[in-house]
């Protein structure tokens, strides 16, 4: 289920709807590989952004026959897989967009069961989150189709399964027809996506949180749906500053000047998108900067001002009391939700009724880094309150804290660097990527409304 706050044109209401989209996939570009003389499996298409569907088709089976298809991929030395079980129909065929999983890592009919059910292979360290580092080169995802129902990752399957077919698929956050320009302009630093061609594009920002350094694969992935994305790092990157105490607010608005006069930005002014602390950043961008600021996406980021103080000039943006006491720690990492007041300071909340531009908010239910349906109706009282005439707020059941683009394995925790342990994010797989999906499509088409982007796809 989907919880959908939503305000246009100044009718504020709360609605109930569920939501999950199907994308229809671009023409077939299948990748295909099988035994002589016996089953085929192809990947339909074989190369495909990340955000795009991929569905598997087998042939050559007999009809009723069991069967396991296996999804694995190693990047900088990480692992992960996943597997689901098929039934061959009377013609002897599976087709994961049509054919249910009986089990293994998922259950059901869903063509990208195969990739955001992965899992880290066993016996890594925990804490493995997979998160593309080099945007420029693809996750290679080998399938493998295996004779009956089988538990491959299972202590008591000792016996070395061979393939009866095999395929390849290439998932990629970066088009080809996209340039990356590494950016570094005064004290700006970063990486700007620029879709290859003529004629300028609509600019969007691009700021992650807590975590530091430079994160890109959102920014490559917007820039290969037909804008122009500058990823600014803040802190944690080459000469930056070690800490986010020293981040001023200033900074923001350097990079945004300097995105709006970029020869390849459309004129008129860009967009911002953040998640967690960068989402606090892209409002206070929409809240300060309203001559270049005209679209704000905030993703699991608070109502109010968290963990650390920031700087804008002279003044200190206040943060709200945190009692460390009430800490916890659950199976997947560390959880702050409860840490925070259940009434916050007024001086504390992000005076989110002051940003002139369009918003949509994007909060998972089940995020524990904070209390998020409570910031979602924070936000909501105070847009209705002063009248703003295009908000959207959606609280997603189910949904945990990293709501990214689809189809990367959903991840309940991970390893902070700062922290020096296991955050936990929340969210359990299935509802979280229905999430995803949804959250990518209005972004896609909130950036492309405002900023006049056209549609754009091409590898």
């Amino acid at each position: 289920m989907l919880r959908k706050i939503s305000s246009v044109f100044g009718k504020g209401h709360i609605q109930l709807k569920s939501v999950y989209t199907n994308a229809t996939p671009k023409a077939f570009v299948s990748s295909c590989k099988h035994m002589m003389d016996g089953p085929e499996i192809c990947a339909v298409p074989g190369k495909v952004l990340m955000d795009e569907k991929v569905e598997l088709q087998i042939k050559g089976l007999k009809s009723g026959a069991a069967v396991t298809v296996k999804s694995f991929l190693e990047e900088k030395g990480m692992k992960f897989g996943a597997y689901a079980h098929f039934i061959a129909n009377s013609n002897g065929e599976v087709n994961t967009a049509t054919s249910p999983s009986l089990g293994g890592s998922y259950k059901g009919t869903d063509a990208m069961g195969l990739y955001w059910s992965m899992i880290p292979e066993p016996g890594q360290r925990n804490g493995l989150r997979l998160m593309k580092k080099d945007v420029t080169t693809p996750y290679n995802v080998h399938i493998s189709l295996l004779s009956g129902h089988i538990d491959p990752y299972s202590p008591n399957n000792s016996k070395v399964q061979v393939p009866v077919a095999e395929t390849n698929i290439e998932r990629l956050y970066m088009a080809d027809n996209v340039e990356r320009i590494p950016v570094r302009e005064g004290a700006l630093r970063g990486a700007l996506f620029v879709p290859k061609g003529p004629g300028t594009f609509p600019g969007v920002m691009d700021l992650f949180g807590s975590a530091g350094g430079l994160i890109e694969h959102r920014a490559a992935l917007l820039a290969s749906r037909g804008f122009a994305v500058l990823a600014l790092a803040y802190f944690a990157y080459e000469d930056l500053p070690d800490t986010f105490l020293d981040v001023d607010l200033t900074y923001f608005k350097e990079g945004a000047e300097w995105l709006s006069h970029h020869p390849s930005v459309t004129p008129g002014g860009i967009g911002v998108i953040g998640t967690s602390k960068g989402a606090e950043i892209a409002l206070l961008m929409g809240i300060h900067f309203p001559q270049v600021i005209k679209a704000v996406v905030n993703v699991s980021g608070a109502a109010y001002h968290v963990f650390q103080a920031m700087k804008f000039g002279d003044e200190i943006v206040q943060v709200v009391d945190q009692d460390l006491t009430k800490l916890t720690e659950c199976e997947d990492g560390l959880c702050f939700k409860n840490i925070f007041p259940k009434e916050i300071k007024e001086e504390c909340i992000i005076k989110v009724e002051l940003i002139e531009a369009p918003l949509l908010l994007f909060f998972g239910e089940d995020d524990p880094s904070f209390d998020a349906p409570q910031s979602a109706q924070i936000f909501s009282k105070r847009l209705h309150c002063c009248g703003h005439k295009d908000y959207e707020i959606h609280v997603y059941d189910g949904a945990g804290h990293l709501i990214e683009p689809p189809y990367a394995p959903h991840c309940k925790g991970s390893y902070h660097k700062f922290l020096g342990t296991n955050m936990a994010w929340g969210g359990d797989a299935q509802p979280h990527i229905k999430a995803e999906v949804h959250h990518w499509k209005r972004t896609l088409e909130f950036f492309r409304k405002h900023l006049s982007a056209p549609v754009f796809s091409r590898l």
